[in-house]
């Protein structure tokens, strides 16, 4: 009986460690074109501007909600997953992001901006972040572009113009309802300078913590 019992209990540890869910996140892929900063952020430059796209993993969770601009008054983060772009204007006329996407299985997705939640509390004040705040347009004060180098409150004002100035660097965050797994994943930054367009793209991967 005794035996019985100890098999049993190893049964269940097991099923139990099967079960956990695995923490991950996601980065941009290596590519000709993709300079990776850091451990996780991808850099494209262009003519027009530079852009840097990174996921804040679970150890920048914390930084992000203990800033006073992005500090919410509830506790834990929304499952969704978000991305820090920054977009430096390097040319000598003001640029548009017309548009931020997802593309997989051949059909683009856009960011969730929570909007279908009829609270208009609830973004504000749902989570350990600040949501309308995150997803705000903010100029970035300081040559860093890596989220552990930021410094939020110090070093990023509120932008509250609809166009980036040439010279300027803006700081914004998108969330994304779902970045499925073993899939091709893109994300598109949709670029307009007056009647010009840009469509710049960014492979992303999933990787396990453990891994790294």
């Amino acid at each position: 009986m005794r035996y019985i019992v100890i098999i049993y209990l190893c049964i269940i540890s097991l099923l139990l460690s099967c079960s956990s869910p695995g923490k991950w996140g996601y980065r941009a892929a290596e590519r000709a074109d993709v300079d990776i900063v850091g451990n996780r952020a991808g850099l494209i430059r262009t003519v027009y501007c530079d852009i840097y796209i990174e996921e804040p993993g679970i150890e920048q969770h914390r930084k992000i909600y203990e800033s006073d601009v992005y500090r919410g008054s509830g506790s834990g983060m929304p499952l969704e997953p978000c991305f820090q772009f920054i977009v430096s204007n390097t040319w000598n006329r003001p640029l548009i992001i017309e548009k931020i996407t997802i593309r997989y299985d051949n059909e683009d997705h856009g960011p969730e901006f929570y909007d279908y939640i009829k609270d208009p509390e609830y973004a504000e004040k749902r989570f350990a972040v600040n949501l309308n705040k995150m997803m705000q347009y903010r100029r970035l004060l300081t040559e860093d572009e890596l989220i552990d180098e930021i410094d939020y409150d110090t070093e990023t004002v509120e932008y509250r113009s609809d166009f980036i100035a040439p010279g300027d660097k803006v700081l914004l965050y998108r969330f994304f309802p779902v970045i499925p797994h073993n899939k091709g994943v893109k994300i598109y930054i949709s670029i307009k300078y007056f009647n010009m367009k840009k469509i710049i793209d960014f492979d992303i991967t999933r990787f396990d913590y453990t891994d790294e």
